[in-house]
């Protein structure tokens, strides 16, 4: 599965798993089982790879590697409820797994959306549109204060070195331009 041969993989866990003896244990059985669910959904078959995570779970429950795949399947087919849920029961078995954890953050705020009530997803676009709004009405504001009064003082209080008077400087300084030059 390493070299990117996800199909092969798949079928060789299925293999191992027609050829495993009666006598292997229901753990052993869901780690192949989850194993085949990691082939098939990296080889773009979710559904697949959900449906062997489910087994897994089915042979050994306690497994939450199991629960994971099953969120990661369940999350790419857009099933965000039930992802959440065995991210959940993942969690509750592994407190330490990291990827569980991630992919958690990022269901969450889609089923809390999901969870929303017609007159919720209502509610808010209002206030949204309010908010939208209000920021158009504070940039017309600022507009129009900032045309009414023209530019700042700052820039009109500049003096010449030449003659003393504000409002220019010396290289634009109109009695440096009247004088005449003298002959050479």
């Amino acid at each position: 599965m390493q070299d990117g041969q996800y199909a092969e993989a798949a079928r060789q866990f299925s293999k191992a798993l027609s050829l495993a003896p009666a006598t292997c244990t229901a753990r052993d059985r869901a780690v192949l089982l989850c194993n085949l669910s990691a082939a098939r959904f990296r080889s773009a078959d979710a559904a697949a790879s959900a449906d062997d995570a489910r087994e897994a779970i089915a042979r050994d429950a306690t497994y939450a590697r199991a629960h994971y795949r099953l969120a990661v399947a369940e999350h790419k087919l857009k099933h965000f409820e039930v992802a959440e849920e065995a991210l959940r029961t993942c969690l509750a078995m592994d407190a330490t797994h990291v990827e569980a954890a991630a992919l958690l953050r990022e269901v969450a705020p889609l089923v809390k959306e999901l969870r929303k009530t017609a007159e919720e997803r209502t509610a808010e676009k209002a206030r949204h549109a309010a908010e939208v709004r209000e920021q158009q009405l504070d940039q017309d504001c600022a507009k129009a204060f900032a045309s009414a009064f023209g530019p700042a003082h700052a820039n009109t209080f500049v003096y010449c070195n030449y003659c003393n008077e504000s409002g220019h400087t010396r290289a634009t300084c109109p009695m440096l331009r009247k004088r005449p030059r003298p002959p050479q």
